[in-house]
C-alpha cells in the first residue's frame, strides 16, 4: 500500500492551500487529495459574485481578530504569521495581481475568481486529486493514519481535515472524542413580520442594528429586500448574534437607527427651526431615500400631514423616535445566498494554534471552516483559511 506524506481531506480553499505551500518548498511531497464532490474549489468559485473576496485591507492582528466572533481571540497569533499582506504577496509572486476597492475588500485584478482557483490548481498540481471520494474513517496505527473511503484505503504520516461545514465529518471527530461545538447558521438575512415589499431595493449608508434585549450592535449599509432587510450590516449582525438568534428560533424585535447614532435632540430642534413651514414628508433630518421616510412617517408612525413648525412636543419625541428607534418584529431568517457559513464546528479548546494540529491526535491537522471560526462578510473567512492552511504547512515541513 501507499505511504503518503500527507492527505488532505476536504478540495476547498484551505486544502488547496496547504498543498500549495508544502510543494512551494519541496516537490517531493507525496500528497493526495480527496474531495467528495465532483469539483473542487467551488466556494472560491461564487465568492464575490464570482469575483472571489481574497481577502481584506486590515492589516494590524488585533483590528484584523476584530471581525471574527468566534475565533478572534485564538486567531491573534495566527495573524502575526500570516495575515492580508501575506495573502497579497503570495498571490502576486505566483503572478495573480490584486487590487483593494473603497470597502478595502480585496479582489484579483481580472476581476474573476478564475484567477484565484487556476493559481491554487496550479501549483498543487503535482498531488494525487481524487474526486468523488468520501472519508469514512480513519485510524492512528504505528505513527501513520489508515484512513478510509469509499473507494479505497490509504496510509499517510499527516493527515489534513478542512472539510468545512461538513456534518458528516463533524459526526466522525464526534466518534473519535474529537469534542465538536453544535453548528448553527451564521451570515444570514432576516425576514420581517409584516415585510416591507413595496420598499423592496431601497439601501440606506450607515444605520446601526440593535437586537431588543441584548448588548450586539451592528452598523454598516442596509438593503430593504422584497421579504426583510439585507446588507453588510444585517448580515455582520446575523454573525454576532448566531447563536443566540438559533436558540430563539430567529424570532426577535431588530431596533434600527436610520441616523448611524449621529441626531441628537439640539440638531433636531434646529432642524425643525430651519424647516418650520415645510411638509414632513418633504424634508428628512437625516440622509434617507423620501420613500422611505414617507412610509416610517405615514405607514411605521401613523402621522398626519403637516408641517414641521406645526409640532407638539409628543410629535417631536416620536419623529426622535421613530428615527433612532424604530422597532421591527422578525420571524426568520434567509440563507445569504453568496456565503454558506456556520457558526460552529472543532472545538477551538482542543486545537495548538500554532501548529493547527489537534493536542490529542499527533499529526491530525485542521484548517478553515471546520474550526469553530468564522467571520462577517468581506473577505475574512477566506483569510482564516490562508492563515490556518499556512501555519499547517509549516508545521509539517518542520517535522
Amino acid at each position: 500500500m501507499k505511504v503518503y506524506d500527507v492527505i488532505i481531506v476536504g478540495g476547498g480553499a484551505a486544502g488547496f492551500f496547504v498543498a500549495a505551500n508544502l510543494l512551494s518548498k519541496s516537490q517531493n511531497f507525496k500528497i493526495l487529495l480527496l474531495e467528495k464532490s465532483k469539483q473542487v474549489l467551488q466556494k472560491v468559485k461564487i465568492s464575490g459574485g464570482g469575483r472571489c473576496n481574497v481577502t481584506h485591507a486590515c492589516f494590524e492582528p488585533k483590528e484584523l481578530i476584530q471581525f471574527y466572533p468566534r475565533g478572534n481571540q485564538e486567531l491573534l497569533g495566527p495573524f502575526y504569521r500570516f495575515q492580508p499582506a501575506d495573502t497579497i504577496q503570495w498571490f502576486e509572486s505566483k503572478q495573480v495581481p490584486l487590487k483593494i476597492e473603497k470597502d478595502k475588500r480585496i479582489f484579483p485584478k481580472s476581476n474573476n475568481s478564475q484567477s484565484i482557483i487556476d493559481c491554487l490548481l496550479k501549483y498543487s498540481q503535482n498531488i494525487d486529486l481524487h474526486l468523488s471520494e468520501a472519508l469514512i474513517d480513519f485510524q492512528n496505527q504505528n505513527s501513520l493514519y489508515q484512513v478510509t473511503t469509499n473507494k479505497n484505503l490509504y496510509q499517510t504520516r499527516n493527515l489534513v481535515l478542512t472539510t468545512g461545514s461538513s456534518k458528516e465529518i463533524w459526526n466522525l471527530l464526534t466518534s473519535k472524542k474529537i469534542a465538536i461545538v453544535d453548528p448553527v447558521p451564521s451570515l444570514f438575512t432576516f425576514k420581517f413580520v409584516n415585510p416591507w415589499s413595496h420598499l423592496s431595493g431601497i439601501s440606506v449608508k450607515q444605520v446601526c442594528l440593535k437586537i431588543k434585549d441584548l448588548p450586539i450592535q451592528s452598523c454598516g449599509d442596509f438593503l430593504i429586500t422584497h421579504q426583510g432587510c439585507s446588507g453588510p450590516v444585517t448580515l455582520a449582525l446575523s454573525a454576532w448574534a448566531a447563536r443566540v438568534l438559533y436558540y430563539r428560533n430567529y424570532r426577535f424585535d431588530l431596533i434600527i437607527d436610520w441616523t448611524h447614532q449621529s441626531l441628537d435632540w439640539e440638531q433636531l430642534n434646529g432642524f425643525i427651526q430651519n424647516h418650520h413651514f415645510k411638509e414632513l414628508h418633504n424634508a428628512c433630518p437625516v440622509d434617507i431615500p423620501n420613500r422611505l421616510w414617507k412610509f416610517l412617517l405615514y405607514d411605521y408612525a401613523q402621522f398626519h400631514s403637516k408641517k414641521w413648525g406645526q409640532l407638539k412636543e409628543n410629535e417631536k419625541n416620536k419623529i426622535f423616535e421613530i428615527l433612532t428607534h424604530t422597532v421591527v418584529p422578525i420571524n426568520g431568517k434567509n440563507t445569504f445566498k453568496e456565503e454558506f457559513v456556520t457558526a460552529g464546528g472543532v472545538d477551538l479548546k482542543s486545537i495548538n494554534f500554532k501548529t493547527m494540529e489537534h493536542k490529542l491526535y499527533s499529526n491530525l491537522y485542521f484548517a478553515g471552516e471546520i474550526l469553530n471560526i468564522d467571520a462577517v462578510t468581506g473577505g475574512f473567512n477566506f483569510q482564516a483559511a490562508w492563515t490556518t492552511g499556512f501555519i499547517v504547512a509549516e508545521s509539517i515541513l518542520k517535522k
